[in-house]
Parts: structure tokens; sequence; C-alpha cells
């Protein structure tokens, strides 16, 4: 073709191309300028405008329902119409309706249930979305959804074609979703993963340390606030050693958050080993403390630094998988527990040896000096140990995916029996939609806080706030005068009382707890637990009127219980024991069913990997934040209770029963709690290649 020739003045432009780039310019201006300005209802009115806009280009919304098996229906509904209408809609096409558990999206796992009310537009599942459904558990029975389905609805059933990608050859079909709480007849399909003892062993060394130093000062706070001086009168005590106890959760609380994600940049483990090294140096201070300002600045110390129980939760969730998580999760627990049986013992025991042992310790003048430095050197040797361990042997669990991963382009997905309601196939434009976003990012604080995971977080709140000061009332209460509502134990029968009730641990950690999970789910288990707790709460406080008739038939103080019990099994100070041991082991199963569960929920709460430092900081946090208001909360009410005379709930019970409706409350916001937290997001969201994952 002839070539054509421009003439010079075509690259020129006129004084009428001039004023109108000058006038569209000066439009633009005018136009950025004022949409700051807008009044809200403005901005509102732009708003609904684009949502109408939104909602007449898509009229209708497309759902594809995935089971458990990964069978899918696939159906159009208006977008107008509510979300109670896929209730209804999947109800319909299974043979009972009673199958139907739960319809949720992930991740983040997002349970529809409060959302059935809102139309498909306001619930953002216009014009497409997966969303999952969950079934009864006895539904497990049969061999796949197809035979769950009506007859008219399974006759539909045809493979899903979907569009082949590059590189790839079909992986195999992914596993069904685990169910969390499956019934006692399908107990012979479940295989348990085995543990990995050689992470876990150290894993749980480093999580003694903490129980053990926390609790380590239980049976000898009282004392050491006494010889401090500091207390105008006894029953001013309490207020001092629950500041002691605040101390260390209001540091912690400020410092939690920042471990946590800590962990998630840099790894799990040198913050661990910074952990371990704050409690070694944090505690030697403490057992030299000769005044409560030192005792208070040491406490302050470990607080800052003890950021270990956040980041071993994670490190836990990192190396489990869906059938080994409940036990590994019940260990931490189980650690603790044997933490503070062995720290409320050591504490009781070997505090101010010079006069529990004069002819032993009689002679060394530094525990004349420092009476409390022997409990906190053993405690210190401990945390030692789990140091020395964790720098040889601890391995770090935080695995970092590649930032530029787009994993739905990645491998393909083989057809699958598909149910259709529509002759139409969602699957190229799904597939496509999907392929289009990157790698999943880590999500902002707002996003996390869905409505589930606030109730999850509030119900934690509440239950640690009762056992808090449930924590800090008992040693004061049992070292109380009978006379004040108290039981007037000397140290080392509180560490014994305290050491006694933890003998049921072991078997309800590794045994019992697994297996009720499994039957029950975690969110169940957590409700059972508080359920026992409560009747602990009101009838503790009782047990101060037969030890006010011990203490009259004696005309004394109670007799020491470790030399004088075997000898005096019939009297009514053995049936004291014997009701506060079993009261104390009611107490220890509930907080093993408990905080064993909120673990589990709190992990499973997690949209991925890449939050698990975020999720169990903030429960870490929300527990710390409880840990400052419980001891100063219960010393006050427990100071102010014994000081006047008031009728009951106002006398001395009136801590225990506010610990009782606190654990009410806690009960009554988990009853709202959707039991698709049962389902551990993190995993469903990060499975290995041969796993299809989906976003709704």
């Amino acid at each position: 073709p002839a070539r054509i020739e421009l003439p010079e003045s075509f690259y020129e432009s006129s004084n009428d191309d001039d004023a109108k780039l000058l006038i569209s310019a000066q439009r633009a201006r005018q136009t950025e300028a004022e949409r700051g300005f807008k009044s809200r209802q403005a901005q509102e009115a732009e708003s609904l405008k684009r949502r109408d806009d939104f909602a007449r280009r898509h009229p209708q919304t497309t759902i594809r329902f995935r089971f458990p098996d990964q069978v899918q229906i696939q159906a159009t509904f208006a977008s107008g119409a509510r979300v109670a209408a896929l209730y209804d809609f999947v109800a319909q096409q299974l043979s009972s309706p009673r199958l139907l558990r739960a319809l949720f999206l992930q991740p983040p796992v997002q349970d529809l249930e409060g959302s059935r009310a809102q139309s498909l537009l306001a619930a953002r599942l216009t014009p497409a979305a997966v969303v999952h459904v969950r079934l009864a558990d006895n539904a497990g029975l049969k061999p796949s959804t197809l035979a769950l389905l009506r007859d008219s609805t399974s006759a539909l059933a045809e493979p899903l074609e979907l569009p082949p990608t590059d590189n790839a050859q079909a992986s195999p079909p992914p596993p069904p979703m685990p169910s969390s709480s499956p019934n006692s007849d399908s107990k012979k399909d479940f295989k348990e993963t085995p543990l990995p003892w050689d992470k876990l062993l150290v894993l749980l060394s480093v999580r003694l340390s903490e129980p053990i130093n926390a609790t380590l000062i239980l049976p000898f706070v009282y004392q050491m606030v006494e010889d401090f001086n500091v207390a105008k009168s006894p029953k001013d005590i309490s207020f001092y050693a629950s500041l002691l106890f605040a101390s260390f959760s209001v540091c912690q609380t400020m410092t939690i958050m920042y471990w946590s994600r800590l962990s998630d940049r840099i790894g799990r483990r040198p913050v661990m080993l910074i952990g371990l090294v704050g409690y070694l140096l944090s505690f030697l201070m403490f057992g030299v403390a000769r005044s409560f300002a030192w005792a208070l600045a040491a406490r302050c110390l470990n607080g800052l630094l003890a950021g270990n129980v956040a980041v071993i939760k994670s490190a836990l969730a990192e190396i489990s998988d869906d059938t080994n998580r409940a036990r590994m999760m019940a260990l931490l627990p189980l650690m603790w527990n044997i933490g503070t049986v062995g720290g409320s013992a050591i504490g009781g025991i070997f505090a101010d040896p010079v006069h529990q042992y004069p002819g032993v310790f009689g002679d060394m003048e530094i525990f004349r000096v420092f009476p409390y430095l022997l409990p906190c050197l053993i405690g210190c040797s401990i945390t030692l140990f789990g140091l020395v361990l964790g720098v040889f042997k601890l391995q770090e669990t935080l695995v970092r995916e590649p930032s530029g991963k787009k994993p739905f382009e990645q491998r393909a997905t083989p057809p699958r029996a598909t149910p259709s309601s529509s002759s139409s196939s969602l699957a190229t434009e799904t597939t496509q939609l999907l392929a289009d976003g990157d790698a999943p990012k880590q999500l902002t604080v707002r996003e996390l806080l869905t409505p589930t995971v606030v109730r999850v977080m509030a119900t934690n709140v509440v239950v640690c706030l009762a056992v808090a000061m449930c924590d800090q009332a008992y040693p004061i209460f049992a070292a109380s005068d009978p006379s004040d509502g108290g039981l007037g134990f000397a140290s080392r029968e509180i560490g014994f009382s305290l050491a006694i009730s933890g003998v049921a641990v072991l078997y309800l950690q590794l045994i019992a707890y697994p297996k009720l999970e499994r039957k029950y789910g975690a969110l169940r288990c957590y409700q059972i637990g508080q359920k026992i707790t409560i009747p602990f709460y009101l009838a503790i406080p009782f047990l101060s009127l037969l030890a006010t008739r011990l203490e009259e038939s004696v005309d004394g103080p109670i007799p020491d219980v470790p030399r004088s019990m075997w000898a005096s099994l019939l009297s009514k100070e053995c049936l004291m024991w014997l009701l506060l041991v079993v009261l104390l082991l009611a107490r220890t199963t509930g907080m093993v069913l408990a905080f064993t569960s909120i673990n589990l929920l709190t992990a499973n709460l997690a949209p991925s990997r890449a939050e698990l430092g975020f999720m169990n900081g903030a429960q870490q946090l929300a527990m710390s934040a409880t840990r400052i208001v419980g001891p100063i909360l219960a010393g006050v009410v427990w100071a102010w209770s014994i000081k006047h005379s008031l009728p009951y709930p106002f006398n001395s019970h009136m801590v225990w029963v506010l610990c009782a409706v606190l654990t009410m409350i806690s009960l009554h916001i988990s009853n709202k709690i959707p039991e698709s937290v049962n389902i551990f997001a993190a995993g469903a969201n990060n499975k290995s290649d041969d796993t299809d994952t989906e976003d709704a």
C-alpha cells in the first residue's frame, strides 16, 4: 500500500485544542477539590447509587454449594433473595432436612447463620460464591453425599469439567473436610497421625517454665507481703498481694501482641528463647527481693518478657493436623496443670527453709536473709533446663509461603460429581475469577475481628476474669482466719491443697479430653467445662464453716495437716480435706475442658497460618487483661467483704458468687457461637498442593 504523508500542521495543536484541554483540566481539578467536601448524605447517596448500579448489572446470583466430600450443587437465585433461601434450598435437596447443620464461607470461616435476614447482595455473595455445607454427624455413616440427596436431585449428577491449566496434570481429589465431632459409630474409621514427639517434647519443656514460676509464689505470697510491712493491717495484705499478681499481667498485656507479631515475622524459635532468658533473670530478682518495690519490679520485668505462651500455641498448631490437633492442644493445659502442681508444691515446701527445716538450712545465712530464694532457685533451674534444650533442640516451625504464589493457577482440579440445578456451568467463570487473585496476604485487625471471633474472645475474657479472681482469692481464702471466712491454712498446707488437685490432670488431658472433643466438638466441651466450675465457686466458701468448727473444737489453729492427717482420718478435719479435694478436682476438670477447648477454638479461628500468631496473641492479650483486673478485684472484694458484717451473698462468699456469675455470663455468650468454629480454617486454607482451595 502507498505510504501516506501527513502535513506538519497535523502535529501542532490549535488554539481551540488548547482551550479544550485547559477547560477539561480545570473541571477535573474542581471535581477533585469538591470531592472531600461532600456531605455525609451525598456520600451515602453515591454509595447507594453504586449499589443499585451493581444490583442492576447482576440481577441474579449463582451459588455453588460444596459438601465435605466435594460433591457440589449449583443454583441461581435472585440477588435480592434472603440468605435464608439458601438454607431452604439445601434442605429441599437432602433426603431429610435435619441432615443440614450449617452453611459457611471460608477462608476465613464465616457462618451464615447470623446473615439469614440479609439479601445475597448485602451478604456479598453476588454475583457468584462458593458456600460450604456442613452435615449432621450421623450423615457420616453414608458412603457419599449423593446417597443423602433426594432421588430427583441425585439423578442430575454429572461430572464437572474444569478448564485445563498450562502446567498440569490433575491432582488426586482432595480428602473430605474432617468433622469436628464425629459420633461414636465412626470411631473405627478414625486414624490419628502419630504425634511428633521430637518437636513436641522440646516445646512442652519450654512451656513448663511459665506455670511453675507463675504459681510458685502462691503459697508464700501472703507471708511475703506481710514480711515487707507495707500493709497497715492484716486485712489489707490481700490488696498488696493482688498488686504483685496484677503487675505481671499489666506488663504482659503491653507486650504480648508485639511478641506474637514478631514471631510471625522472624520465627517462633528466637522469640521463645528470649522469653526463657526473661523468665530466668526476673525470677532470680524476685527471689532476692527484700522490699515490696523490688518484688514489684521483678514481676513487671517478668511480664514484659512473657510472650512464650502465645507463640507456643502457634507452633503447636503448625506441627499438627486435623487428626491430632486436639490431643496436642490438650498438652498445653496439661503442662500448665503439671506446672501449677509442681510450682505450688515447691513454693509451699521450700519457702522460708530456715524456719521450716532448721536442722538442714539453719546455718545458711543466705536463706535467712532471703527466705524465699530457695523455691525461686528451683524454679529457675527448670527454666534453665528448658533454655538449654531450646538452644540445642528447638526447631523453627514457621514456614513462609512464596509471596507471588497464585494457588488457583498452579494446579488443576479433577472432575467431580456435581448435581446441578442449572444447565450452565459455573466452573469456567468461577475458576477464572479465583485465578485472578494473588496469594492471601496478612489481613488487617478489622478484617480478622469477625462477629464469631469477637464472641469467642468475649467469652474467653469473661471466663478468664472469673478464673483470675479465683486464682487470687483461693490462697487468700485459705490463709485467712476462719473467723474472717477463711480456712486458716499455713503456707505448706496451701501448697499441698493446690498440688493434690492435679492428680487427675494426666488422665483428663491425655485420655479423656481427646475422646470428648472428637465426640462432642471443642465448643461443646468448652461449655461443659464452664458448667462444672459454677458449682465449685458456689460451694467452696462453705468450707469455712467447717474450719470454724474445727478451730473451736481444738481451741486453736488447725493442726499441721501433713503431720496429722493420717492420725485423724475420722475427724472433722479429714472431712474438710475430703470435701476440699473433691471440689478442687471438679475445678481442675472444668478448667481442663474449658481452657483446652478455648485454645482449639482460637487456633481454628485463624484464616491462615500467617495469622496464627495474631489470633493466639489476641487470646493471650485478653487473658492478660483479665489477670490485671481479676487479682485486684478479688483482693478488693475480699477485703471489703470481711470488713463489713453483711448477709449472704455480700459476706465472705461475695468474691466466689461473682466468679459464678461471670462464668454464667460466659456460658450464655458461648451459646451464640456457631459450630463452624470447630473447623481448623488455617488447615483448610493451607493444605498441600493436592488439596483444592476456594474463596467465597
